[in-house]
């Protein structure tokens, strides 16, 4: 590629400067500008109007004449003298003309007063950025890759796999793409999918396809990759060679999102392949002794990956368990999470009546069922904070309490472009958003305001140009080394983020959804995460301007929990 290729980034690409937005110039004035602080508005609000008090009072007195400048503007020797008498120091006295300077828009000798606190409260709000991120443990800087056998089609999926070590990142592009990325971003492997196009006993030949899926199956190291042919590739990472071991044929539709789930504690008892697929299906995959295999397979002579039916498989009793739950959603399944302490699952779709929908594995239950104008096209879910964060075709996102249907917590405006990804980060009590136009936002699920926006300086982002994006470009690693990862079309960044909880212990509980309807609290104890703790003595709803706090005492073993509100300043 040609070095003038405004594409092209090298393989040892440096991390992303502009996010901080400080220039050179920013930095020779930063002295001054870290002096001024909000207290000092008010004092130069007061010292301007002095100054101006007194020089119409002089002008009058001497009858001069109108000279043509604006009622609340100095001159250089009245805007010293103001920033002087605010500030109380005289050293800042060459940075005050060069502050002026940059200041006089209109090249006429005068600086107003708006202008001044403006200039001041964009470098504090560009301070309180930083100590926000700072705060929060998000790199500003990421680095940036570019997939480069990816041919511009985007990577629809990143998964990272941490076992066995050492940690490891895979992007899948939309054509079929695996490759295996170091934690710094470094490329390590390839490997092109390929369709089987025979029939069942007929002979075959191999084809690129579309992709729309992945998800890792850690004990068994393996990633699942689903495509547009009803196909299911099973690729084994357990070593540095990846390679294809199973290729799953024959499923009803098109599988459009997929999840799965083991025991952590038990990695050899039975786990669960799920995805949603095109017609609004659950379609659950019971692996009921994966130590033992997956499938029950004749020996063959033939090299590369066994191709298996889903027709067959479910008569290997021993082995495998399928269950459908058909017309979910009346559109195709674009998420899917499962719960397994109280055998729950969430799925989404673009459809108006069944945006989002929480069952019963088995349906033994009615579901919740979220019905939101133009649907879902992206969320997230923390099942012990009762939080459901959803993201639609317009820019805003919604927070939910996750039984609540029928109005939202809170909306969250700030995108400028449909949300793509979204994650919470329960320990940091942050939220992460994606949109289109490579812009990630963070905010504070306490607060509910934005707390930092990153623009993302791919080379291939353009003003006015939204790209085409996979449906998965986001993904929160919360492994040894946590990070963000985001994708843009071909390109994929890294942002480092600090561990949630510090010392090695469990994260402070600092905030809980508050049901007002319910006169409850979702508190996540040691013991029970989610645990409901009625709020005794608690109004019904908090006017604008209350907080409720929610105090833990420990009496022995046992907490005790204390709830009251408070007038906040």
């Amino acid at each position: 590629m040609s070095k003038d290729d405004p594409r092209a980034v090298p393989e040892t690409e440096t991390p992303n400067g502009t996010v901080h937005g400080v220039s050179s110039h920013d930095v020779r004035r930063a002295g001054l500008h870290d002096s001024l602080q909000l207290h000092h508005l008010q004092l130069l609000f007061d010292t301007f109007s002095q100054q101006l008090s007194i020089t119409g009072h002089s002008q009058r007195r001497v009858g001069a004449r109108n000279t043509g400048h604006p009622a609340d503007t100095l001159s250089l020797e009245q805007f010293r003298s103001a920033l002087t008498t605010a500030m109380g120091e005289e050293s800042w006295s060459g940075k005050m003309e060069e502050l002026f300077r940059e200041l006089e828009s209109s090249c006429d000798g005068r600086v107003g007063r708006e202008m001044l606190c403006d200039c001041v409260l964009q470098q504090l709000k560009q301070s309180e950025d930083t100590s926000e991120a700072e705060l929060i443990g998000v790199s500003l800087e990421p680095v940036i890759r570019r997939c480069m056998r990816y041919k511009q089609y985007p990577v629809i999926r990143i998964v990272e796999v941490s076992q066995p070590p050492p940690l490891r990142y895979i992007t899948i592009s939309e054509r079929g793409t695996l490759t295996i990325w170091n934690s710094q971003l470094h490329v390590i492997e390839s490997l092109e999918l390929c369709e089987n196009t025979g029939q069942k006993g007929s002979s075959s030949r191999q084809l690129r396809t579309w992709m729309t899926d992945a998800v890792y199956m850690p004990n068994v190291h393996k990633i699942a990759v689903a495509s547009m042919s009803r196909n299911i590739h099973l690729v084994d990472v357990s070593t540095s060679t990846c390679f294809e071991t199973f290729h799953l044929s024959g499923l009803r539709h098109i599988a459009t999102a997929l999840c799965y789930w083991y025991n952590v504690e038990a990695p050899g008892e039975k786990c669960a392949l799920m995805w949603g697929d095109e017609k609004g299906a659950v379609n659950l995959l019971w692996f009921l002794q994966p130590h033992k295999g997956l499938f029950e397979t004749p020996f063959s002579k033939q090299s590369g990956p066994q191709q298996v039916f889903l027709s067959d498989i479910c008569a290997q009793t021993s082995l495998i368990a399928y269950q459908q739950s058909p017309k979910v959603h009346s559109e195709p399944i674009n998420r899917i999470r499962y719960n397994p302490r109280t055998d729950l699952i969430a799925t989404s779709s673009e459809s108006s009546g069944s945006s989002v929908v929480i069952m019963d594995v088995d349906q033994r239950s009615d579901g919740y069922v979220w019905k939101i104008e133009k649907g879902v096209r992206c969320f997230d879910i923390s099942w012990s904070l009762s939080l459901l964060v959803t993201a639609g075709p317009d820019p805003d996102l919604r927070m939910w309490d996750r039984y609540v249907t029928s109005r939202p917590v809170a909306v969250l405006r700030g995108h400028r472009a449909t949300v793509v990804d979204v994650a919470i980060h329960q320990d940091l009590g942050k939220i992460f958003s994606y949109s289109k136009d490579a812009v990630l936002k963070i905010w504070d699920i306490s607060s509910e305001r934005c707390v930092k926006t990153i623009p993302l300086r791919f080379p291939n982002v353009q003003t006015g140009r939204i790209l085409g994006q996979g449906n998965f470009s986001l993904l929160l690693s919360l492994a040894r080394a946590p990070a963000l990862l985001l994708s843009c079309r071909e390109y994929l960044a890294l942002l480092r983020l600090q561990n949630g909880a510090s010392n090695g212990g469990s994260a402070a509980f600092s905030c809980t959804p508050y049901r007002t309807h319910l006169r409850q609290v979702a508190v996540p104890a040691e013991a029970s995460l989610g645990q409901t703790v009625e709020s005794q003595g608690c109004p019904a709803e908090l006017s604008d301007g209350q907080r409720l706090l929610l105090e833990c005492v420990r009496a022995s073993t046992q907490p005790r929990y204390t709830l009251r509100h408070t007038q906040t300043s």
